[in-house]
């Protein structure tokens, strides 16, 4: 299966295509919900605290369901990270044609970046994915820099299985990187402190950890 993972250099990495997609039957969608930790040592620490999965035919279908994400009104969280998560803990299984949603813990301060695309992918594989997507509370696309409302949810499509042909077949791994603001309040402001996320998409999991 494929591994999505993260690319920490930033000159390694560039925006997903964007392009229409036709979706096949039954495309699925996975959801993982995003969460930060801090140990009792003071270690910072980025990981899946669950997952659920769903299946759409059209960008109708996964429109309506991201703004029930969006709302928090769903989805099911079905407790699936054994068979999505890869070798470390913020890398994703994944060797078919799927969407994948990151779902931002609402218990924390914090949202995809405000002045740029929610995700980057290794260059080179930017032909297998598309449509890097963040979306506001009501699930309405926000489009390009300005501020992100919050925003939770963020979504990109995959052709894993083409990226894994393209790769030699088999094991594989694709790297790509998460952009996030941790919201900050001083002195009456609100402040953003950009963080880069760097997991992995493939088989059997990522090498290394975010």
């Amino acid at each position: 299966m494929p591994i999505f993972c993260p690319v920490a250099d930033s000159n390694d990495v560039t925006d997903l295509t964007k392009k229409d997609i036709e979706f096949p039957d039954d495309t699925p969608v996975w959801f993982f919900r995003v969460n930060i930790d801090v140990d009792q040592r003071g270690d910072v620490s980025f990981h899946y605290d669950n997952a659920a999965s769903a299946a759409i035919s059209s960008q109708p279908e996964l429109d309506e369901l991201i703004k029930k994400v969006a709302d928090f009104k769903a989805p099911n969280w079905a407790d699936v990270l054994s068979t999505t998560v890869g070798d470390t803990p913020f890398s994703i299984n994944c060797t078919k044609k799927c969407v994948i949603v990151l779902v931002l813990h609402p218990g924390r301060n914090w949202q995809f970046a405000h002045d740029k695309a929610p995700f980057q992918i290794k260059k080179g594989r930017e032909e297998y994915y598309f449509n890097a997507t963040r979306v506001d509370r009501k699930g309405t696309p926000l489009v390009g820099s300005g501020q992100s409302y919050g925003c939770k949810v963020a979504y990109f499509y995959g052709e894993c299985d083409l990226d894994r042909t393209n790769q030699g077949g088999g094991n594989f791994k694709t790297a790509f990187n998460i952009h996030l603001d941790l919201l900050l309040y001083w002195r009456g402001k609100e402040l953003t402190l950009p963080i880069v996320v760097d997991p992995d998409v493939g088989h059997p999991g990522g090498g290394t950890p975010p």
